[in-house]
């Protein structure tokens, strides 16, 4: 062990209790700020105690809430019951606005301690996106990914990917699809937000996942991959977190209200049956109707009025997307379209049907042999393309065949399930 390591696990030691004491007061400015409100009496002195425990505290240093845990610059925190309670109620709320880690550089001033407690009580209510608009000088936060499993190993970002993509489509089966119910918002940017963990992890194994998971292309996984395809597409251009969260959970609406079994309704059609869904939804933001909503309402907004010239500039993608979900499982036909089929349906239509940019800029991210598309090798086998390799050539991605996963060494051609099927 280094002395450096030494030397940090015997200060989070020496400073135990006293880390513990920022822990239990973030719990009760969080509580305070929730019952009352940020300018009462109770809530600024809770800001106040705050300030001075972390001074007790000594930074620099960071939190980390992982799991059941608290430790502080990585070193694990004892705790009696009483702080454990706490720490649960901090560490849950921290989760739903996407922070496993908050580090404090210096002590921040009584102001900026009720706007961080103010923050981080949104997210008792649910998932919130409200700490990746605030800025606090001497103050970092951020989300852990591929947190440690119980082995103590790092979770493989394929498989943590594979787990985000499977638990977002049980919870999109969940969704109220067409019944006049209103929007569960809380819901519905929770598919998201696994989304999003599982491209930051492996977007490769994403795509992968998404096309080749077992059972049908139903209404759930459909809209669920017409909202990765939006995300992989905004990631790529480096749109910002809020836009892209927005325009991903308007078309999961879309998909959820406008899809059916077999294609789907006019996409004009899906969001005019969408918006009372989500305007009956009630605030849960003592500020009123909390940003996240109003960005993707607005989208819907602009779908339903196509004649606006100041609409998002998101809508031809999120058009884009949705009509290749509903084309995914055609009326006309008893098969299903694959990946490679519909960007070769984009493709045709692109600077006619659709904007060609964006179905420039999802064939971009997607690859021309994406991730779960079937490839015929030059000895007649049949394979799955895996990734794009490090061939460099994008007719040689890696490939599994009969098990053995391998980059080959001459070109591939793409294959159509669908157009085989179609006599093609």
């Amino acid at each position: 062990m280094s002395t450096e390591t030494d030397l940090s696990r015997e200060r989070a030691g020496s400073l135990g209790n006293e880390t513990l004491a920022v822990v239990r007061e973030l719990f009760v400015l969080m509580r305070t700020t929730s019952s009352h409100s940020s300018e009462h009496p109770l809530t600024i002195q809770s800001a106040v105690n705050l300030r001075d425990l972390l001074h007790a505290a000594q930074p620099p240093f960071s939190l980390q809430f992982v799991g059941k845990a608290v430790f502080r610059d990585t070193i694990l925190l004892p705790m009696n019951l009483e702080a454990y309670d706490c720490a649960q109620i901090v560490g849950n709320a921290m989760k739903n606005l996407e922070v496993q880690e908050v580090t404090f550089e210096r002590i921040p001033s009584v102001d900026d301690a009720l706007r961080f407690g103010t923050a981080i009580a949104r997210g008792m209510n649910g998932p919130s996106d409200v700490l990746g608009l605030l800025r606090i000088d001497g103050m970092r936060w951020r989300e852990i990914l591929n947190v440690a499993g119980s082995d103590g190993e790092l979770i493989d970002p394929s498989m943590f990917a594979l787990t985000q993509i499977t638990l977002a489509l049980a919870e999109a089966e969940r969704l109220p699809a067409a019944t006049g119910e209103s929007w569960p918002w809380v819901k519905g940017v929770s598919v998201i937000r696994r989304l999003e963990r599982a491209l930051a992890a492996d977007s490769q194994a994403a795509i992968r996942v998404i096309d080749l998971a077992p059972g049908d292309w139903n209404v759930a996984r459909r809209a669920v991959a017409a909202a990765l395809d939006v995300l992989l597409v905004l990631r790529m251009l480096e749109v910002s977190n809020s836009t892209a969260r927005a325009a991903a959970h308007a078309v999961l609406i879309l998909g959820i209200n406008g899809l059916r079994a077999r294609g789907g309704v006019p996409l004009v059609l899906a969001a005019e049956t969408a918006l009372p869904a989500i305007l009956r939804s009630p605030a849960t933001s003592r500020g009123g109707v909390e940003p996240h909503r109003l960005r993707t309402s607005a989208i819907l907004h602009g779908l339903v009025r196509p004649d606006k010239k100041d609409g998002p500039r998101v809508i031809p993608l999120v058009d884009l997307c949705y009509e290749l979900a509903k084309a995914r499982t055609p009326e006309a036909v008893p098969f299903d379209l694959t990946r490679v089929d519909l960007l070769a349906m984009a493709t045709a239509q692109a600077g006619r049907r659709f904007d060609a940019g964006w179905v420039s800029a999802l064939i971009t991210v997607c690859g021309v042999m994406p991730p779960g598309c079937f490839v015929l090798l030059p000895d007649g086998r049949i394979g799955t393309v895996m990734d794009a390799g490090d061939s460099g050539d994008p007719f040689r991605p890696r490939v599994m065949v009969d098990g053995v996963i391998f980059v080959p060494d001459a070109p591939l051609s793409p294959m159509s399930p669908a157009a085989m099927q179609a006599g093609g």
